[in-house]
């Protein structure tokens, strides 16, 4: 039978956050919190039927405060980088070098968002918080809800929205990193990775894209018909920090799938983009949800967003949210498990 848990995390700044665990009758399940409305596991059977978690956190909310690289949290005002941190004559907090990144200085990835709704029938419960005016230098107060909600089919859908009282940039995602292998027992540089673009965002030593999207046909960033990590890194050695955007009317966002435990993940998303980050050369000393180091390759985050910069290319599509307007950014993260097959190299 779908159910809903409900249990206090911890506490930050004399504010309690609580974890939600919602779970089908398959026996996935996909826990939260309301910190940064943060993805905390994802967890789904690999073809013998064992369940595992598939994406990478910590142990406790202390270290997600100390250490995490925003694992699985909301990302907002706007994901990604804004180059020089300006928007017109707006000035954004420059908190990457000269550059504004992921909404700037304790944004709404490290607040604690509030319960809208738990509805144990649809299985999802919905989060909000405000982003007032003036944040990292953003006009405009900006309401942002999630929604997470799990099917019986063994998807989940992350349903992100945001409504303003003045003319704001709004490009949320979810920031999760993905580990098919189950409970961090590998790492990702065996996976295979496929990618529905034709094109690669071109980006500048600042990592900002420069504005020119490139064919990937006869690169080492051509994912259509998939490769693995270990592949591509042989011939991009700094791995991937990378935007692809979207073909038109593709079957899927990407589709990441591991051989040895046969799950495979799709992701399908109404955005016009997919971030790519590897993790390769992210060595650090702290524990990946309490069992190891992070370590290079350890987890591949998959950020479907709007094209990063947007508001500095106008072919990057749209990111101004006007007055009274809601925006609505949906995706969906599908799973199932393969036979055994050669995996392309």
């Amino acid at each position: 039978m779908p159910k809903i848990e409900r249990s206090i995390f911890g506490m930050i700044k004399n504010t309690t956050v609580e974890r939600f665990q919602l779970e089908n009758d398959q026996g996935m399940s996909i826990s939260l919190m309301t910190y940064g409305a943060t993805l905390l596991e994802v967890v789904v059977p690999d073809k013998t039927g064992r369940f595992e978690n598939v994406v990478l956190g910590c142990a406790t909310l202390a270290e997600y405060s100390a250490h995490s690289p925003y694992f699985g949290a909301t990302i907002g005002r706007v994901g990604g980088r804004i180059r020089q941190g300006k928007w017109l004559n707006t000035q954004l907090t420059q908190n990457e070098g000269e550059q504004h990144i992921h909404g700037g200085v304790n944004a709404v990835s490290h607040r604690v968002w509030e319960v809208l709704k738990s509805d144990v029938e649809n299985l999802s419960v919905t989060l909000g918080v405000v982003s007032p005016a003036g944040d990292n230098g953003y006009p405009g107060n900006l309401e942002m809800t999630v929604t997470y909600q799990l099917y019986a089919d063994n998807h989940f859908e992350i349903i992100t929205t945001g409504i303003t009282d003045e003319a704001t940039l709004f490009n949320p995602t979810n920031h999760s990193y993905f580990n098919l292998s189950g409970d961090l027992k590998e790492t990702i540089s065996e996976h295979q990775l496929e990618i529905g673009a034709s094109q690669v965002a071109l980006m500048d030593d600042s990592k900002c894209p420069t504005g020119v999207l490139a064919p990937v046909a006869n690169t080492a960033f051509d994912f259509q018909a998939g490769q693995t990590l270990k592949a591509f890194t042989k011939k991009e050695p700094q791995g991937l920090d990378t935007p692809f955007p979207l073909n038109e009317g593709a079957d899927f966002a990407v589709r990441l799938t591991d051989n040895v435990s046969g799950r495979r993940m799709v992701i399908e998303t109404d955005a016009n983009a997919i971030v790519v980050f590897s993790t390769t050369g992210m060595n650090e000393p702290y524990l990946v949800n309490g069992t190891r180091p992070m370590v290079s390759e350890l987890g591949i985050a998959l950020e479907p967003q709007q094209l990063p910069d947007a508001i500095h290319h106008d072919h990057f599509g749209d990111i101004v949210l006007p007055e009274g307007r809601h925006k609505s950014y949906r995706s969906s993260y599908r799973f199932d498990t393969i036979k055994q097959k050669k995996l392309k190299e």
